[in-house]
């Protein structure tokens, strides 16, 4: 039979290794809350997934450390009484184990799988601009060429200033997701300034205001 040494060396052995669990779900709470915080800010909102995972990531902490605190205040009690054996909290220990490896888990497929990668938005809101001001130019390259027969490009001039009000009308439904606007001198009272905590985008030029910025394109 083991000396009370040698159970009390077990006993140590098994509370130390709960306690250390217990700070490491201690500081996955920490973690989680962060990492929280960073993708609602980068993305305005989280999928329903995402909340479903770190809410039962938070759940499996909280009650892995619950468990730890029971088998550690069971252990003690047993050693109090004489009466402490191997399976003494055995079952609180590997509860506590378990569920701390689960919430683990549900953390990373959660972070990994269900939130949104604010460049993707990025490269979608630049490219539209970069269409804008390409169309932009070419229409004012037309008129510059082919000014002398007005006649026979009205038409030519009137789709592509159709397909530019189309990409502006497509960035700003785009952008009240990614936090943009754009700011028209006609609407704005000739003021073409980004709004505060707003930063410049892109521009565009209005030939027959003799190469006057007319409309800008304001980021957050």
């Amino acid at each position: 039979m083991p000396s009370n040494e040698d159970k009390r060396a077990a006993s140590n052995l098994m509370t130390n290794l709960s306690g250390f669990i217990i700070t490491a779900n201690l500081s996955m709470l920490a973690i989680q809350g962060a990492s929280y915080v960073f993708v609602a800010g980068a993305s305005n909102q989280t999928s329903l997934p995402y909340n479903i995972l770190s809410i039962l990531a938070f759940f499996c902490f909280v009650i892995s450390i619950i468990l730890g605190g029971k088998g550690i205040t069971e252990t003690a009690t047993a050693l109090s009484n004489s009466s402490w054996g191997i399976s003494t909290a055995k079952n609180k220990f590997n509860g506590q184990a378990i569920l701390s490896l689960v919430g683990i888990l549900l953390f990373l497929t959660a972070s990994i799988l269900f939130t949104d990668r604010p460049e993707d938005k990025n490269d979608t809101t630049k490219e539209l601009v970069n269409n804008i001001s390409s169309l932009n130019q070419k229409l004012s390259e037309l008129i510059k060429v082919i000014k002398n027969n007005p006649n026979q490009i009205n038409s030519n001039i009137n789709l592509l200033e159709k397909r530019v009000d189309e990409l502006e009308k497509h960035l700003f439904n785009y952008s009240t997701k990614s936090s943009c606007k754009v700011i028209d001198a006609k609407i704005d009272g000739e003021q073409l300034f980004c709004p505060a905590g707003f930063i410049f985008k892109g521009a565009e030029k209005h030939p027959s205001k003799n190469g006057t910025l007319d409309k800008i394109v304001c980021c957050q």
